[in-house]
């Protein structure tokens, strides 16, 4: 990993004399490092700096009378996560909502004037920021090159790059990284837009035999019409291989490789968006003893509005596995019907019924399920207080025997700002209180229900 990082930092010392650009969209580091999508380069420049985008001044950009524009240097920043105590289920996983210090480099070159430009990217989290607080699991160093071109009627982006993390989770591993790139073009036809994305990402670089090693690859193609009235239909086909190795150099015979196709349809109106997607999946394995399956499903769905302030958010679909021996494996038929009711800007409530059978043929099996969920939240214009209450009901029946397991999940989360208590010279003052309730009801045991509650308190204070 070492090596890999040094290798790009030459790259720099190459790039030093060149003068500024702003970078487009990156898959290889995280979206919290970098900006997530591919933007024009005077409104990728002009937009503020903040946790989740990385901008910077574009010297593209004409500023006051005109001229040649100014050469920038390495630009550096550094920024920290908020905890998300929303996301956390119990304790232990509070340590993994967040709270690291992130430190960010950048260089940006024009190569041919606002048509072909390049850029460097460099990325470090610290997850020690709290001396109790334990180490995080996600990459935690990247690096990457990034070409971009803006043409007349096709735009290009290319990148290539590392992310990692310094040691590996097992005793004794060495460090386990991802390293690739993708190559994308998009077309600006009178009729139509094409685009044709292509990747190729591998991981365990330093060959840890106590780690497989995996290498994925992917085409994507896409077709959008611009219909009348705003309306847009959309066709995308996207396919992917994935090689997992038992070793890091370990034969082909002694692998799974999974090849999968999907292909979706999609229209947009003023009315709302609806899609048809089919996917079509085949994999192999030849560990131990060899099986090959084949998935095939499809679903439909998409979000209407009925009036201003409702939605409906539709999906139904089915899904069957089979095995080239054995025949068919299982059966998935699903149907969710959720919707949205905006009560003014701050409030909104969103119930939603979901259905799903699964059969196992090998066992003569059924199993259903039944749900419904209901969420509320609550956010003053200003995001100083934020309500979220959800409630929801599982049911479940197995065609072999007569338990009906039924669950209840209650939670509440509140936060709130604590500028106006405290009154610190500090950046983030927050107080998060989440309280869940999980309890079992069986109406076939006469023994007290299981149930469990969670309480998590969290006040954070960053400067």
């Amino acid at each position: 990993m070492v090596r890999t990082v040094l290798y790009i930092l030459m790259v720099l010392g190459v790039m030093a004399s060149g003068r500024s650009v702003v970078f487009g969209e990156t898959s290889l580091l995280q979206k919290n490092w970098f900006a997530p999508r591919m933007a024009s380069f005077c409104k990728n420049s002009e937009s503020p700096n903040s946790i989740n985008r990385f901008s910077l001044r574009s010297s593209n950009c004409q500023q006051g009378g005109g001229g040649e524009p100014t050469p920038s240097s390495l630009t550096f920043s550094k920024n920290q996560e908020p905890f998300d105590i929303q996301k956390a289920t119990n304790l232990p996983s509070l340590a993994n909502q967040g709270g690291s210090r992130i430190v960010q480099a950048s260089k940006e070159i024009p190569l041919l004037a606002r048509h072909l430009t390049a850029g460097l990217q460099l990325a470090y989290r610290d997850p020690f920021l709290q001396s109790a607080a334990l180490p995080s699991l996600t990459n935690r160093m990247g690096a990457q090159i990034v070409l971009n071109g803006d043409w007349d009627t096709m735009k290009y982006h290319a990148e290539y790059g590392y992310a990692g993390q310094e040691s590996g989770r097992l005793p004794l591993s060495t460090p386990s990284g991802k390293m690739g790139g993708k190559v994308k073009w998009e077309w600006n036809l009178p009729l139509v837009t094409p685009q044709i994305e292509l990747s190729r990402y591998s991981d365990n670089l330093e060959s840890d035999p106590l780690r497989a090693r995996t290498v994925a690859s992917m085409q994507k193609l896409s077709l959008n019409w611009g219909l009348s009235q705003g309306s847009q239909l959309s066709l995308a086909y996207g396919r992917e291989q994935r090689d997992v190795f038992s070793q890091p150099d370990g034969p082909l015979a002694n692998s799974m490789t999974t090849d999968s196709a999907l292909a979706k349809l999609s229209l947009t109106h003023s009315i709302g968006t609806g899609f048809w997607s089919t996917q079509y999946r085949t994999s192999k394995n030849t560990f131990g003893e060899t099986t090959n399956r084949q998935e095939i499903g499809s679903t439909m769905g998409g979000t209407f509005h009925l009036s201003s302030p409702v939605d409906i958010v539709p999906e139904w679909g089915v899904l069957r596995q089979t095995d080239t021996q054995d025949g068919p494996i299982t059966d998935r038929i699903f149907g969710n019907l959720g919707s949205v009711f905006r009560l003014g800007s701050t409030q909104e409530i969103k119930p939603r019924l979901e259905f799903r059978r699964n059969h196992n043929y090998q066992v003569t099996e059924h199993t259903d399920a039944f749900s419904a969920k209901l969420d509320y939240s609550y956010k003053t214009w200003d995001d100083s207080l934020q309500v979220a209450m959800s409630g929801q009901y599982v049911f479940q029946q197995t065609s072999l025997n007569n338990d009906t397991p039924q669950i209840c999940d209650l939670a509440l989360l509140v936060h709130t700002d604590l500028h106006p208590f405290f009154r610190l010279p500090h950046r983030q003052q927050t107080l998060s209180v989440k309280i869940s309730h999980n309890q079992r009801i069986d109406a076939f045991s006469s023994q007290i229900p299981p149930a469990q509650t969670t309480a998590m308190l969290l006040v954070s204070i960053a400067p």
